[in-house]
Parts: C-alpha cells; sequence; structure tokens
C-alpha cells in the first residue's frame, strides 16, 4: 500500500582511559625551588565512559503515483561522565575532578519527492541535526595566564535545508545530479586553545553555510566513461560568542570555497573473459583556514594532485599499477600554530606502486 516505514533503536555503552605525560628530564633539579620537583611537567589519567540510548523512525506515503512525502523523528538520551587526575607544573600543580555531563533532544526530518519520470526525480528535504555537549578534557586554569579554560560545552545544532533532483539521460549512459543547500547552524562547536596551548573545544556561536553540488557521468562509448563532481560552497560566522577569538563574517575553519573531482576510465578487452583499464583522476582542493579569525590563521589546500592506475583483470587474478601525485604536488593538507611558528602537512610526494590481488 502506499506507507512504508521503518523504526530501529540504538545503543552505545564506550570505555576510555587515556594518559598523557610530558617529561623533560632534568627539568624537577630546576623546578624544585617551585615546588615542581619532578621531571613531568605536566601528567594526567582520564577515564571516559558514554552512554547512548536512541530510537528513531520514518515514515513515507505515496500522495500521488508519482510524488511521496517522508516525516521521520529521532529522539535520544546521552551521559558522560569524565574523572581526571593531572600533576605537574603546566596543569597548575595536584588536581583531581569528576565531571558529569547528560543531554537529551528530538530531531525531525521533512521530506517531499516527486518521480517526473523513470529517469528524473525531483526533491526537497528540511532535517535538524543535533550534537551532543562534551567534556573538555585538561585543567580548568591556565597555569601560565590563570585563565579559565572552560571544562565543557554545551551542544550544537542546525536546520539543513535542500533542494535537488537526480537524473539520468541517452538510455542510462548520463547522469546528472544537483543539489542545493543552506544550513543554519547555532551554538557552532569549535577548537580553541588556551595561551600555554592546552587545546579545548566551546561554542562559537552562530553560523552559516550555504552552496551548490553538482555531480556527472557520462558513457560515451562501451568501456569509455568521464565523471567530474563540483562543489561550491560560502560558510561565514553571523554571530560570535563573547570570549571566543574570531570575527563576523570568518570562514568556517577547513572548509573551502570550491572543490572539484574529476576522472577518465577506459577499459577493453584483452582476451577470454579478462579485461584491462587506465584511469586518471584529478582532484583541486580550494583555499581554507585553520581556525577563525582569518587574517590570523594558517591557511592550507589550494592545490591539484592527479593519480593513475595501469590494471589487468584476469577474473580471480589483478594487476594494478598505479602512480599517486603524478605532478609531485607539495600542496598543505593542514596547517596549525605551534609554538615555533606555523606548521603544515603536506601531500605525500610522488608514490608509484604495483598491488597484485588473488580471489579464491
Amino acid at each position: 500500500g502506499p506507507p512504508t516505514w521503518l523504526v530501529g533503536g540504538f545503543y552505545l555503552h564506550n570505555k576510555g582511559d587515556i594518559e598523557e605525560r610530558l617529561n623533560i628530564p632534568g627539568a624537577g633539579a630546576l623546578l624544585a625551588p617551585f615546588g615542581f620537583p619532578s621531571d613531568d611537567l605536566f601528567l594526567a589519567n582520564t577515564n571516559l565512559k558514554t552512554n547512548e540510548k536512541a530510537l528513531f523512525g520514518e515514515v513515507s506515503y505515496a500522495l500521488s503515483d508519482r510524488l511521496t512525502a517522508t516525516m521521520g523523528l529521532r529522539a535520544f538520551w546521552n551521559e558522560i561522565r569524565i574523572g581526571l587526575v593531572s600533576d605537574g607544573i603546566l596543569g597548575g600543580g595536584p588536581l583531581a575532578t569528576a565531571r558529569r555531563q547528560t543531554e537529551n533532544a528530538i530531531t525531525p526530518k521533512f521530506a517531499l519527492r516527486y518521480q517526473v519520470n523513470p529517469d528524473v526525480m525531483l526533491y526537497g528535504q528540511a532535517a535538524k541535526g543535533y550534537r551532543i555537549g562534551q567534556l573538555n578534557l585538561g585543567p580548568a586554569i591556565d597555569p601560565i595566564s590563570s585563565l579559565a579554560i572552560p571544562t565543557s560545552y554545551g551542544p550544537d545544532s542546525l536546520w539543513n535545508y535542500e533542494l535537488g533532483f537526480k537524473s539520468t539521460f541517452w538510455d542510462r549512459r548520463i547522469s546528472l545530479n544537483i543539489a542545493a543547500y543552506y544550513i543554519d547552524w547555532r551554538d557552532i562547536q569549535l577548537q580553541d586553545q588556551s595561551a600555554t596551548g592546552f587545546q579545548f573545544i566551546d561554542n562559537a556561536g552562530r553560523a552559516r553555510s550555504r552552496g551548490l553540488e553538482i555531480e556527472s557521468r557520462i558513457a560515451p562509448l562501451g568501456g569509455l566513461q568521464f565523471g567530474a563532481s563540483l562543489s561550491i560552497a560560502g560558510t561565514k560566522m553571523t554571530a560570535v560568542d563573547p570570549g571566543f577569538d574570531a570575527r563576523v563574517g570568518d570562514r568556517l575553519p577547513a572548509a573551502p570555497n570550491f572543490t572539484i573531482a574529476d576522472f577518465a576510465e577506459y577499459r577493453f578487452g584483452v582476451g577470454d573473459g579478462a579485461h584491462a583499464y587506465i584511469r586518471a583522476d584529478h582532484q583541486y582542493i580550494g583555499k581554507a583556514f585553520s581556525n577563525l579569525d582569518n587574517p590570523t590563521s594558517p591557511s592550507f589546500g589550494d592545490f591539484h594532485v592527479i593519480n593513475a592506475r595501469l590494471g589487468l583483470d584476469l577474473e580471480s587474478f589483478e594487476l594494478v599499477g598505479f602512480v599517486n601525485n603524478l605532478a609531485n604536488s607539495d600542496g598543505k593538507q593542514s596547517a596549525v600554530v605551534l609554538p615555533g611558528g606555523p606548521s603544515a602537512v603536506r601531500l605525500r610526494p610522488r608514490t608509484y606502486g604495483l598491488t597484485v590481488r588473488a580471489s579464491y
């Protein structure tokens, strides 16, 4: 009949033990007059327990032969417990604390799907996302500046609105999918650090993201196909909470405005039951910032990378030669400010090799 439905449950119980130690031989002798005779400048043992229970359900109803409406809900209950024991001059001396945080929420989803014909489908969707708040590890006071470090952060939530269509043409030799979206993000959780360099997460304020995604594939001839995907996105802070190092208008961290990925592949027979293929992949990652306050943040991205494959498939045996990063790009995949200055993780240099697979 017209209605279809789905119900489910989820349960998570997670336990973790984390030990952090910063040991500098000889430091204790220098720091003994200040009451820290140990070579351990920082020592922490953390016990973490997480419990989550959730129920979810979704129902779709065919309003006509072509139009279908969907509504879904997810309800969850969370509990997080942290026990922390730390010591050392960088931790502000001996500290023992226990923290507990609980949360629950309900997130809805609404969607409409219209099947224009067997090859073209239009859709619209609105859905709420919710991410629980958690507890920060580490000291509550920065030992150098004596300023407070947030011991926890609250939840963040967003509404995502999306319109798009999915389609195939020319006897399914061409596919084209397009989606436009708008995201309204409240109390966004972002990483920050204290004067000493202790990392923590806090609620930064409100943000907005909007963009367009296009994906297409074409197979003009037997064995030959091309494909490409394009993402254009605009993200920015629209309101900043007091005390967070950011400005209205800052682009969100690790959010390039433009990315593209494309490929070309040709497969051809080389005998009974065997075939070979050659494939090239290209990707461009646009410029992105590591943190908010973009003028002072290190940036990364803005690079191209090309990979190539040449393979021989003999049904139960496959041989593949590959070259990754063919042009030997040294593009920065990420960046961060360390005590010695800005630092970046770059692409692995040109790498080539041979992969052999066998099935039996």
